[in-house]
C-alpha cells in the first residue's frame, strides 16, 4: 500500500504531497515549494476526520490554524505570526497545545 506521494525536482520535494495511514485513510495533503511546506495543509485523524488545517510559508506555520478532535469538535484555534509565535483566539477547558 502506498504511504506517501510527492514529486522531486532537482533533488527537492516539489508540488502536491499526500500521505496515508496504514488503514488507507488520508493522513495529510499539502504543497511543497523548494523543499519547504507552502500554502494550505490539511491533516487528518486515522478515522478520516480533519485533525488540523492551516497555512505554511517557507516551512513555518502562518495565519489562522484550527485543530479538531477525532469526533470533529474544534479544540483549538489560533493565529501564527512571524517566527512561529502564536496568539490563541479560542480554547475550551480541555485545550491542548500542539507545539
Amino acid at each position: 500500500m502506498k504511504q506517501s506521494q510527492t514529486t522531486l525536482s532537482h533533488g527537492h520535494v516539489q508540488g502536491r504531497y499526500r500521505a496515508w495511514y496504514q488503514n488507507g485513510c488520508l493522513k495529510v495533503i499539502g504543497q511543497y515549494q523548494d523543499h519547504q511546506e507552502r500554502g494550505l495543509w490539511t491533516f487528518y485523524h486515522d478515522n478520516n476526520v480533519i485533525a488540523r488545517t492551516g497555512h505554511f510559508y517557507h516551512g513555518l506555520r502562518v495565519g489562522y490554524w484550527r485543530i479538531w478532535n477525532k469526533q470533529g469538535k474544534i479544540i483549538w484555534s489560533g493565529e501564527f505570526h512571524s517566527h512561529n509565535t502564536h496568539k490563541i483566539t479560542y480554547h475550551p477547558k480541555n485545550f491542548q497545545s500542539f507545539n
